[in-house]
């Protein structure tokens, strides 16, 4: 079975998924560094359903997915650093 194409809708759901979740992150990251707390179970949360999503896509997807994913680890990489900085 050939990978599905970029356009295909669970591809484009699970991209908006992703990015979703790096824009919350960045949102998350902005609150910490002015020094806001914030709340990470539901980042947790989200995270976890995008994996159950990720886990669902043809094995031949993930070429589509990393530039998205990339993008969303730099971005959990930013927060865990905001939070580590006293």
């Amino acid at each position: 079975m050939p990978p599905p194409a970029e356009d295909a809708p669970e591809i484009q759901a699970v991209l908006a998924a992703i990015r979703s979740l790096a824009t919350t992150m960045a949102v998350a990251r902005a609150l910490v560094t002015s020094g806001r707390a914030v709340e990470l179970e539901g980042l947790e949360a989200e995270a976890a359903r995008l994996a159950a999503a990720l886990a669902c896509l043809e094995p031949g997807s993930a070429p589509l997915l990393r530039p998205a994913l990339d993008d969303c680890l730099r971005e959990l990489e930013r927060l865990d650093l905001a939070l580590r900085l006293p």
